[in-house]
């Protein structure tokens, strides 16, 4: 089974395209968390079949709730001894908070990292500044640095707009030189793609699908999960409406 744990809608930075509307300065409360807790093992009882259970930090930016994540980690652990399910914790963060000490909570919980960056700076800067203006691109990149000194794999997470959307081939190759995988692109399927956007995503997809058969050829194997395009089909028909 898997959950998606909302620690905080709050976030320091103030992407363009941000989904989690109104940002309320407060993250989960106690009484939320338990409940939250209660929920996570009624719906996988003990001995499940499905066995596994995946638990996911996000926000907002969920290492502004750092205490409650600790928190939170442990009493799942600890419940968990009577449920024996094998646990899978990860959290996807802007990466602009991270330091060796979370680092070595991440590592020492195993606790998978997933850290949003968009391209390279001009890219990255255009949808994902700090509340006040200034690009996150320095502090991002300097982080994902840090974390794969102490961890021993990072995947990064790629929004891609109709605006980002020619760039998307020389993103992934960024990322790629830059010894990043897995890589994972999402659509923000909240911005209008009409029928032309479409067409040239098919088209960008194919120049990844011939950048990834090249690198393999040449030896470098790499993940890149990619949204399922029918979502934005389905919204290219609501941007003619």
């Amino acid at each position: 089974m898997k959950f998606s744990i909302a620690l905080t809608h709050d976030c320091n930075l103030a992407c363009r395209y941000c989904y989690a509307g109104r940002k309320f300065r407060r993250g989960m409360s106690a009484t939320t968390a338990a409940r939250v807790m209660d929920f996570v093992f009624r719906q996988t009882p003990a001995r499940h079949r499905l066995g596994i259970l995946d638990l996911g930090f996000f926000g907002g930016e969920p290492l502004l709730q750092l205490p409650l994540m600790h928190r939170l980690v442990g009493d799942i652990q600890e419940r968990n001894r009577e449920h024996g399910h094998p646990l899978v914790f990860h959290v996807t963060s802007n990466g602009t908070l991270l330091n060796e000490e979370i680092l070595a909570f991440l590592r020492q919980q195993r606790i998978e990292l997933c850290i949003s960056i968009d391209g390279p700076p001009k890219i990255h800067d255009r949808n994902r500044p700090f509340r006040n203006g200034r690009g996150s691109f320095d502090r991002v990149s300097a982080n994902l640095l840090l974390a794969r000194e102490h961890l021993q794999r990072v995947q990064v997470n790629v929004v891609y707009r109709p605006g980002t959307l020619p760039h998307l081939s020389d993103t992934v190759a960024f990322l790629l030189d830059a010894g990043l995988d897995p890589i994972n692109l999402n659509a923000d399927i909240k911005a209008c793609w009409d029928e032309k956007s479409v067409q040239a995503l098919h088209e960008v997809y194919w120049q990844l699908a011939e950048q990834f058969i090249a690198r393999y050829r040449a030896g470098h194997e790499y993940a890149l999960n990619m949204l399922d395009n029918r979502a934005l089909i389905s919204r290219a028909s609501l941007c003619a409406g």
